[in-house]
């Protein structure tokens, strides 16, 4: 019985690709020649930021296998030692509560959301939540999420600071933009700045409200140095979050003791998933598990937990990561990642379902507005890009019409990388271009997601043709 049910639930990969509200935009800044004074350099020779990761829990499914596991074990043990048992009242226990589950199990539609480190999942897993009416602003989640924005902003603003001692000594004539100036105030700032890098915000251990206000004025101080902001223009070349230009413009702001943040700063606000997270809903009488896990390397190997029974994987990968690189590792560029990831669990063989009905591949694209990338410099190792280079015009209208085309080509182009790595032709595949932090458009996302397999549902019971 349990084999047939799980025949019956079609497995179906739909890519979602995020776009980054956000220019990309290069910033070519001229900057006096010059060296790094000794204590600027002293100041900005600093570690890289440690990461820790949670293990993820086991379903309720797994545990019960286990504790049956052990009660039978157990019997066998005691068996072989002379003892006549009578059937174990915990193990028929166990047999009652596994078929609960495994009915549950039946009833819902279990959808994954996949993809690498930092590609939107969980805002869009947030986003989803939001438009089903839940509560994105409870207190606890407010405070924490000004944790995380404020730890955030440190880390990274110490980050830009070394990046861009990094970049002038690499080459300082060609980075000589990169060269921070020596000043008293600089000076100051870049002190406080780095006595507070190693600072944990947490609950009862902010600091006073004098050292934030102070930090404030640090990061906004030091985020319009001519040099930072060049540096920040070359954040493809190492691993830096998304938003931060958001953050850095409202520094005094976050810092302010009393901020909390908003709906759409929550969204915005980077956390990185450990374990996974699920969310439960019901939409036309069919209950959906939506399951969130996290994307860097070190979670992967936990993600098999999850496969048992899925309706449908959602991979997402965000539009700019082909010009950012992964936080595991500087020298792997991210949409790289992405496509090679995907290529290897699209077609696991966990995601194979028999019964797949042969269906035409249909890519369905949402139009969104896009954002300008810089130029892209083909590699040996990349597939031979072939469409047009965007190029600013100085005639507005003509500008559009020409951004309008390469961005066209350009997403075609990456949905195209991601759908040739299907082998199984059978499988229903369906892209979507999306704004991970725009809430309708992800509330029609879901919808389409939804409706194909609600649909599916109803054809394996011969209700509809």
């Amino acid at each position: 019985m349990r084999s047939a049910s799980k025949e019956k639930n079609k497995t179906k990969i739909i890519i979602v690709v995020k776009v980054i509200p956000q220019y990309l935009k290069v910033f070519t800044i001229n900057f006096a020649n010059g060296n790094h004074s000794e204590k600027i350099v002293n100041l900005l020779q600093q570690a890289d930021n440690k990461m820790n990761f949670q293990q993820s829990e086991l379903s309720v499914i797994d545990q019960l296998k286990h504790i049956k596991r052990q009660s039978v074990k157990k019997n066998h043990q005691s068996q072989r030692m002379g003892c006549c048992l009578a059937t174990d009242p915990a193990h028929d226990e166990i047999e009652k509560r596994m078929n609960v589950e495994h009915k549950k199990d039946d009833k819902e539609r279990k959808l994954l959301l996949l993809g690498i480190g930092a590609s939107g999942k969980s805002t869009i897993f947030k986003n989803l939540k939001r438009s089903q009416g839940v509560v994105m602003i409870e207190p606890r989640v407010a405070v924490q999420t000004a944790w995380v924005i404020r730890q955030t902003l440190i880390e990274l603003m110490t980050k830009l600071l070394v990046k861009s001692r990094t970049f002038y000594e690499m080459d300082k004539e060609k980075n000589a933009d990169c060269l921070i100036e020596e000043t008293t105030e600089t000076v100051e700032y870049i002190k406080l700045l780095l006595k507070n890098s190693e600072f944990t915000f947490g609950e009862n251990v902010e600091p006073s409200e004098e050292d934030l206000v102070a930090l404030g004025n640090a990061i906004s101080f030091l985020w319009k140095l001519p040099a930072v902001k060049a540096t920040f223009a070359r954040r493809g070349k190492f691993a830096f979050e998304d938003n931060m230009e958001y953050f850095f413009e409202r520094a005094k702001t976050v810092m302010h003791p009393k901020f909390l943040p908003t709906e759409e700063e929550v969204l915005k606000a980077r956390v990185r998933t450990t374990g996974a997270v699920t969310y439960t809903y019901t939409q036309q009488d069919t209950t959906f598990l939506i399951t969130d896990v996290g994307g860097q390397r070190s979670e992967r190997r936990k993600w098999i937990t999850h496969f048992d029974n899925v309706s449908g994987v959602i991979f997402v990968t965000a539009l700019n990561h082909y010009n950012c690189v992964l936080f595991e590792d500087e020298q792997q560029n991210a949409m790289h990642e992405a496509v090679r990831l995907f290529t290897e669990y699209a077609n696991i063989q966990e995601f194979h379902k028999a019964g797949l009905r042969k269906t035409a591949l249909r890519c369905k694209k949402k139009k969104k507005k896009y954002y300008i990338l810089p130029k892209k410099k083909k590699k040996k190792d990349e597939e031979q890009w072939n469409g047009i280079d965007y190029e600013p015009r100085e005639d507005p209208e003509q500008d559009q019409i020409h951004f309008k085309q390469c961005s066209d080509q350009a997403i075609e182009f990456i949905q195209t990388l991601f759908v040739t790595r299907n082998t199984v032709k059978e499988r229903l595949i369906y892209c979507h271009v999306t704004c991970a932090t725009d809430q309708d458009n992800i509330k029609t996302v879901f919808l389409d997601v939804q409706n194909i397999i609600i649909r599916s549902n109803l054809k394996n019971g011969g209700l509809i043709p």
